[in-house]
Parts: structure tokens; C-alpha cells; sequence
């Protein structure tokens, strides 16, 4: 398998499980926002829908308490809440606002409609009281069909918190199960991202660190000039077997070129002449046999020396240098 292909296949799986982790814990967390907004919603509505009742029960106690009394600040209440606070419409509102079903509007309707209803009853209970009849103005309040309308205020209201505090419930529990699943699963592929990281080290380590690492050994000691240097991992179909092929080759030619420089040495060596190499500089820079019988200089004091070969001429057993 190639390594360039190997590096990219394992790039967009780290890449893949890296993109798939961050997409999960996003996904998750949209959904626990879901879940939080479903209990707020689910504890407005709780709150709303008991104002509702409250403003009601609140229309109700002031119109008994005139009736019965026939003091005036129960009517100022009762006045006050149905021009100025107004808290069985701003409940209404709010609710709705929630963005409920069809059914759960509906009850919130039906019962401000029978509340608007029973306004009319407690206005009549009003006029009696106003004009000292106290009898016909409790008989209104207290009476059966007051109640009855009563019932039809308050048994859509709590059929409405039924319906609702069950349907939020529902709709939290099953965000809070989707956002579960969701971190579950980041969980799982940060698990399996951690996996495929280590795996793709130990690849690395094994296909491509440590073979380049021996290769780079053994071209140390190729350039050392040391004998018997082996170059390992020629059968990889990899990039890394061409690497090692082309140090098969290259040690190749620097065991013909050191072939060929041995053999000139020793034609040099033996020939019958006498022959120098000098430098640049003058140094003298190889010297055969015939040069050192001539000059009666063993080689190493030629190479070593600093005057060049020229000036170790004629040889000093003619009792002169040069």
C-alpha cells in the first residue's frame, strides 16, 4: 500500500470521527437547550394558567364581598382588575404566546370566554347590592347557577394544565433522551478518534519512522565507508521500498566506483614509473612506489610533510634537496 494513500485514507477517517465528535456535543447541546426551554415553557404556563384562575377568584371574592357587605372598595377592585390590570387577559396572552395546540387554545378560550361570561352575572349582583338588596345580590354569587358558571371557568383551566404540564413533560424528557443519545454517541467516536490516532502512530512508527530511521543508519555507514552495509526493506511496495532501492543503487555505484579506485591504486602502485599527484596548494596527494624509491621517502612522510614532491628532488642520497 502506498504511504500517500495510506496518509489520506487515514486523514479523513481521524478528520471524519474529529468532525462527527463536534457535530454530536452541538447536536446535544441544542437539544438540552430544547429540553431547558420545555421546563421553562412547561413552569410559565404553570404560572400563567394560576393567574388566570387567580384574576377569576379574584372578580369572584370582590363581588361576594360587596354583595354581602355592600362596601364600596369591593367594587373598586373588581373595577380595577377588569379595566386596568386586566390579569385574565394578559394570561390569556401569554399562554398563547407559548405556542399552543389547537385543543389547548381552545380551553384557554373557553374559559375566558365563561369568565367574561360571569362578568355579566357579577355586575347584576352589583346593582342589587347597590340598591340595598343583599338577599338577591348573594343569591346571585352564592347561588347555584353561579356556580355552575364557576365550573365552567375553572374545569378548563385545569384540563388545560393537564393536557399541557403532560405534553411539555413528554417534550422535555424526550429532548433530555435525544440529547443523551447525542453525547453518547461524541462519546463513542471520541473513543474511536482516539483509537484511529493511536493506530495511525503506531502505522507511522512502523511503516515510515522506523525504516527511514534504518535507512538513515545504514547511509551513515554507507558514507563511513564501513563493508557489508545492508539495506533493509527493498521488498516494501511503498515509498519506502523505493527509498531503499535507490540506497541499494547508490551503494551499488559506490562499490564500483571504490572497485575502480582500488584497481587504479594498484596500477599506480605497481607501475614502473614514477608517480605524483599534488593539490592546488602544491601538497603532494598520492605517491607510488617508484616516486618513494627515487626520492627515498617512505609515502606516509611524503603525505604528511609539508613541502610538496617537487621540492624533495633530486633524493637525499645524492646529498641534495630541492
Amino acid at each position: 500500500m502506498r504511504l500517500q494513500r495510506a496518509n489520506r485514507s487515514i486523514t479523513i477517517l481521524v478528520a471524519s470521527l474529529s468532525l462527527m465528535s463536534v457535530a454530536c456535543v452541538l447536536v446535544s447541546g441544542y437539544f438540552t437547550h430544547r429540553q431547558v426551554a420545555a421546563l421553562n415553557a412547561r413552569t410559565q404556563s404553570l404560572l400563567l394558567s394560576i393567574q388566570l384562575a387567580a384574576g377569576t377568584d379574584k372578580l369572584t371574592a370582590a363581588v361576594r364581598g360587596f354583595a354581602t357587605a355592600g362596601d364600596p372598595l369591593y367594587r373598586d377592585v373588581f373595577q380595577r382588575e377588569i379595566r386596568i390590570e386586566r390579569s385574565r387577559d394578559r394570561a390569556v396572552d401569554g399562554l398563547q404566546a407559548l405556542g399552543l395546540t389547537r385543543e389547548e387554545n381552545e380551553l384557554v378560550s373557553r374559559a375566558k370566554r365563561n369568565s367574561d361570561a360571569l362578568v355579566a352575572i357579577e355586575e347584576k349582583a352589583f346593582e342589587a347590592a347597590e340598591r340595598k338588596d343583599f338577599t338577591t345580590a348573594t343569591g346571585y354569587v352564592y347561588g347555584e347557577a353561579y356556580l355552575k358558571a364557576k365550573a365552567l371557568i375553572m374545569d378548563p383551566i385545569d384540563e388545560f394544565r393537564r393536557r399541557l404540564d403532560k405534553r411539555l413533560a413528554d417534550q422535555a424528557l424526550s429532548q433530555e433522551r435525544a440529547a443523551q443519545r447525542t453525547a453518547n454517541l461524541a462519546i463513542v467516536a471520541a473513543v474511536l478518534n482516539g483509537l484511529a490516532i493511536g493506530i495511525a502512530l503506531i502505522f507511522y512508527h512502523r511503516k515510515m519512522v522506523a525504516p527511514l530511521a534504518a535507512m538513515g543508519r545504514s547511509l551513515s555507514d554507507l558514507l563511513a565507508g564501513k563493508p557489508g552495509v545492508e539495506i533493509g526493506f527493498q521488498e516494501d511496495r511503498s515509498e519506502i521500498g523505493d527509498i531503499a532501492r535507490s540506497l541499494e543503487s547508490y551503494k551499488g555505484l559506490q562499490e564500483e566506483r571504490d572497485r575502480a579506485t582500488q584497481q587504479m591504486q594498484l596500477l599506480l602502485e605497481f607501475a614502473g614509473q614514477g608517480i605524483y599527484g599534488i593539490d592546488l596548494q602544491g601538497n603532494c596527494t598520492f605517491i607510488n612506489r617508484a616516486t618513494c624509491e627515487l626520492i627515498g621517502y617512505r609515502a606516509e612522510e611524503v603525505l604528511e610533510a609539508a613541502l610538496g614532491c617537487t621540492q624533495l628532488l633530486p633524493n637525499r642520497r645524492g646529498g641534495e634537496t630541492a
